[in-house]
């Protein structure tokens, strides 16, 4: 393929598949009067789990489930309680047996996110303990073709 061909084809935008609201708790701060950095990888955390309950996507079966590969984290901004933010969720790349997850954490009532991560998860043949290809109901929901 020539570069001129790479270069116009298009890539995917990013879809988002969830949205949820996380309150910012006194327990979350830490001694510079900020949520710890710790903390902001829970909020991501919980936003995930919330999406994967949502789908039904936790643990559908003892054979296989998603993974954490990579995590990135950049902070923006510091977080501060009292207060919500908005966790947000797109899909990046999809791969076969991998994607990526892009997360978003904004203070409610602000369009400046705090916080933005990336997080490759990898779909996993827990009995061989190996890589798998990603099941089409999973991708339909990284797609966005399932709500």
């Amino acid at each position: 393929m020539s570069d001129a061909t790479s270069a116009t084809r298009a890539t995917p935008a990013p879809v988002k598949i969830w949205s949820m609201p996380i309150p910012i708790r006194w327990a979350d701060m830490d001694a510079w009067a900020h949520v710890n950095h710790a903390e902001t990888l829970r909020y991501f955390e919980e936003a995930r789990v919330a999406w994967s309950a949502h789908h039904k996507l936790r643990r559908e079966s003892r054979d296989g489930g998603f993974v954490v590969k990579k995590i990135s984290v950049e902070y923006h901004h510091s977080l501060v309680h009292p207060g919500n933010i908005i966790s947000e969720i797109f899909t990046e790349p999809i791969g076969n047996s991998s994607f990526t997850l892009r997360q978003v954490l904004t203070p409610e009532g602000n369009d400046k996110p705090s916080t933005t991560g990336e997080f490759v998860m990898v779909w996993m043949d827990y009995i061989n303990n190996k890589p798998a290809p990603l099941p089409e109901r999973l991708r339909a929901v990284l797609e966005g073709r399932e709500s």
